[in-house]
Formats: structure tokens, C-alpha cells, sequence
């Protein structure tokens, strides 16, 4: 569908994010976008949601590439995203349990892996790519694919509620705090935030802990290790430090270096 790289010349270089509309907003994050300009490496590191990606090649040289659209399912850690010079990345990003909206399988499925679209959800590729290939103006960007992927957003039920819970406290509670949310014994929880959301309530509560750091990174950069470690749930600095580098690989000093495919 080669008609996407001329329709959408007004997406901005580099990675943005859109905020969606107000009925979806309580399932969905944002709807993103991310052109490239240069062949790179990315990490992406986790955050505990599922997102739709369009990926698709801007210049008429590459025109001959197939669009694509993929369901990415949450990470436990964090990915190396490899892209080239001319793709795009147009995203709507589901919070924690939402995704499941999206696919008839338990979202566990598709922990770490990248799956077309095609074959695993109700909704038609295609049909995703034409209306994305229609959009004028960054405004109905969120608006039209928001509705496309979930016209009819369903209201938490108690097992989406424990895991919102979850994702209010940045995963600084207790897990019967979850569970008695959900009216779920702790091991029932378990297993249904597992099916939900992609990854166990532990995994869970350290990855959003990891995204509520990286957030408090960005505010207060200049901030202490011991500061970072006490203001983000963790017991000491040391144990920040080495909960960071199990998930990413890297450092709390060298986090900010992350972007976004």
C-alpha cells in the first residue's frame, strides 16, 4: 500500500505520542509515531502494554516494502529494535490488561514476540492501513485508529481492576492488595494478570517500578542514586542498580540514552 508514505508526508521526524480520545482513554495510553531519518539500533525498554504497530517505508526507493501490522506484546525486559533509514512507526499503545481486548488468546502469548496482525485478532489488516491511509491532520490520527482497533471498549471488570491498581501505585503494592481488588485468591490473580496482561503481577510491578524511574529520570535527572532508589519503592540503591541492569542491561545512569522505535 504504497499510498501511506505519500498521505502521511506530515508526521513529524522523531518519536511523538497523541493523546487518544476520551471514551478509549481509561484502555488506551497514546497513539505514536516515530520516523526515523537514520538506520539504527534502538532499545525499547518494557512498560508492561501491548501495542498495534504500522510500520511502513516513507521513501518511494523503498516503496516496494509491504506495510505491515503487528501486535507487539508486552516485554519483560528490554529489546533491541533495529530500524532502517526510511520507516515509519505509527502505534497505539494499550495499558496494562487492555490488550486482551484485542485477540481471542490469552496475551501471554505473545510475551517478547512480535505477531502480524493477520490471523490473530478480529480485525482486518488491511482495513487498518486503508483508514490510516486516509488521515489528513495529526488531530485524527488517535481518533481514527483508536476507534478502528477498539469501537466498543469494554469497562474494567475486577481482574482489570487489580491490575489498574497495579498501574496507579507503579507497582509499589502488595500483591493481596491486587488480588482482594480482583476477589481472586493471590494464586487465581497470578494466573489471570498473567493471561490479561502478558506478564505475572511481579514481573508487572517491576516493570512499571522501572518505567515510574525512568519517568522520575526525565523530571529530576540531577536527582541521587539513593534518592532515585528510596522515591521509587526500592529497598536500597544497590538494589535498584541491580534491578535495572536484570531488566535492561544497562545502568540507572544510562537510561535516558533510550528512545523508541
Amino acid at each position: 500500500m504504497t499510498s501511506l508514505s505519500a498521505t502521511l508526508n506530515w508526521l513529524p521526524e522523531g518519536y511523538c505520542e497523541h493523546a487518544p480520545p476520551a471514551h478509549v482513554a481509561h484502555a488506551v495510553e497514546c497513539v505514536w509515531t516515530s520516523v526515523s531519518g537514520r538506520a539504527q539500533s534502538v532499545p525499547v525498554d518494557p512498560d508492561g502494554c501491548v501495542d498495534v504497530v504500522i510500520r511502513y517505508a516513507a521513501s518511494a526507493r523503498a516503496a516496494r516494502r509491504t506495510p505491515s501490522v503487528s501486535i507487539v506484546g508486552a516485554m519483560s525486559q528490554t529489546e533491541i529494535v533495529s530500524v532502517n533509514a526510511d520507516d515509519v512507526h505509527i502505534g497505539v499503545r494499550f495499558r496494562p490488561g487492555y490488550g486482551s481486548q484485542l485477540v481471542h488468546v490469552p496475551v501471554d502469548q505473545f510475551t517478547d514476540r512480535v505477531i502480524s496482525l493477520c490471523g490473530s485478532s478480529p480485525f482486518n489488516a488491511e482495513a487498518v492501513l486503508r483508514a490510516v491511509g486516509r488521515v489528513e491532520h495529526p488531530s485524527v490520527l488517535a481518533p481514527v485508529l483508536s476507534s478502528l482497533l477498539i469501537p466498543s471498549p469494554r469497562e474494567p471488570d475486577a481482574v482489570q481492576r487489580g491490575i489498574d491498581l497495579m498501574v496507579r501505585s507503579h507497582g509499589l503494592l502488595a500483591l493481596s492488595a491486587s488480588s482482594d481488588m480482583a476477589h481472586l485468591g493471590e494464586r487465581q490473580f497470578r494466573r489471570a494478570c498473567l493471561a490479561r496482561a502478558g506478564l505475572s503481577p511481579k514481573r508487572l510491578s517491576r516493570v512499571l517500578r522501572l518505567r515510574q524511574l525512568i519517568a522520575t529520570l526525565r523530571a529530576a535527572p540531577s536527582a541521587s542514586m539513593s534518592t532515585l532508589a528510596a522515591t521509587n519503592g526500592y529497598s536500597d540503591q544497590a538494589h535498584m542498580i541491580r534491578d535495572v541492569r536484570q531488566l535492561t542491561g544497562r545502568t540507572p545512569a544510562t537510561l535516558l540514552g533510550v528512545g523508541h522505535a
